[in-house]
């Protein structure tokens, strides 16, 4: 599929939410086009939870700059910045 039909997922997956959404953006962070894996770093920051922290943490690794600070920005918001208690 083009670019705005994997955008338009991510974003249809963003307004879904819950743990089974941020697992799919596992799918959306390995995509060639960095602006999809940018806006799947911000739905991470949105959907929240366990899963989407780990995403976010290799995301802090990714090739391209915006998608590095996006991710960034999104673990230092406050649902992120706490340690995790498991």
């Amino acid at each position: 599929p083009d670019s705005q039909v994997r955008m338009a997922a991510v974003e249809a997956l963003t307004g879904i939410g819950g743990e089974s959404s941020a697992d799919w953006m596992l799918v959306a962070l390995g995509d060639p086009d960095p602006r999809i894996r940018r806006t799947a770093v911000e739905a991470l920051g949105e959907i929240g939870g366990y899963t989407a922290k780990l995403l976010l943490q290799q995301s802090v690794l990714d090739a391209d700059e915006s998608v590095r600070e996006a991710a960034q920005q999104m673990l230092a918001e406050p649902g992120f910045a706490e340690p995790e208690v498991r």
